[in-house]
């Protein structure tokens, strides 16, 4: 994935953050979730086997995916929350580790809650406050409509990864 103020439109899934405007991308983090939940439920029991299945060794399984998104999105909405109170804080939107990815249900509920904490927390900034800006660890600057918008790429890019993982399970059968 490109860096979170790369203007370059993402080799995987297209996502230019230069078109996505803030309202745009906070519609889009409001969507999320039923996108995902149109992945990750089927009508058979073996549909959420095969969300859960990894299609190679060292990839993500379409309900690890969701669950990274999910995570994703609470610490941006952390990052975004101290940008808006705070004078260039220190931020982070980045995780380490594999995603919690332990039920179907789970994971929609808590992508879900994240996607509206988060729309919502972006829905009190406003004017010359999308410009304020937080530090990476790497030192880089990033502003408020940075935050946001990554937030949209990683879920949009990740739900083009969890449609794969589930195709290559399928596959598998």
């Amino acid at each position: 994935m490109p860096s979170i103020t790369d203007p370059s439109p993402c080799p995987v899934c297209g996502f230019d953050a230069g078109t996505v405007g803030r309202a745009d991308a906070v519609v889009a983090l409001r969507t999320f979730p039923r996108r995902f939940r149109s992945v990750l439920t089927g009508l058979d029991e073996r549909h959420e086997e095969l969300v859960q299945r990894r299609p190679a060794l060292g990839e993500w399984s379409a309900l690890e995916h969701a669950a990274h998104v999910e995570s994703t999105l609470a610490r941006v909405r952390m990052a975004l929350e101290r940008v808006a109170v705070s004078d260039e804080p220190s931020v982070s939107v980045d995780g380490a580790g594999e995603p919690d990815a332990s039920s179907v249900d789970g994971v929609l509920e808590r992508l879900t809650s994240e996607s509206d904490r988060l729309a919502t927390a972006a829905d009190a900034v406003h004017g010359k406050d999308w410009a304020r800006t937080g530090r990476l660890p790497g030192g880089q600057t990033v502003t408020a409509l940075d935050l946001v918008r990554h937030a949209a790429h990683v879920a949009a890019h990740h739900l083009r990864l969890a449609q794969r993982a589930l195709d290559a399970a399928r596959a598998q059968r």
